[in-house]
């Protein structure tokens, strides 16, 4: 079994030790959420309705009902968020 070690730190070295842990961890943070931000992406049509595991005149319907959309040089972009804010307004 494997001592333990013990350490004497200084109140200023433990408060540097701590400073440097915390950067740490709210970098990493900062790094995940960046992530996590840049894989947000838009969908076309296709790949919503696979998204979603309905047919494309399906999710044509839903466009005309409300289901929100960004056209762009005729181009149709579909936001997850979107698709999931349009779901709850129809949940039992």
């Amino acid at each position: 079994m494997k001592q333990p070690i013990k350490l004497v730190l200084t109140d200023e070295q433990l408060k540097n030790l701590l400073d440097n842990i915390a950067t740490v961890i709210i970098s990493k943070l900062s790094d995940q959420l960046s992530n996590k931000l840049a894989a947000h992406y838009y969908m076309n049509k296709k790949e919503a309705a696979k998204f979603i595991g309905i047919s494309t005149n399906t999710l044509d319907n839903w466009i005309l009902q409300g289901l929100k959309v960004s056209t762009i040089d005729g181009i149709i972009c579909i936001d997850p968020d979107d698709i999931h804010d349009f779901l709850l307004k129809y949940q039992n």
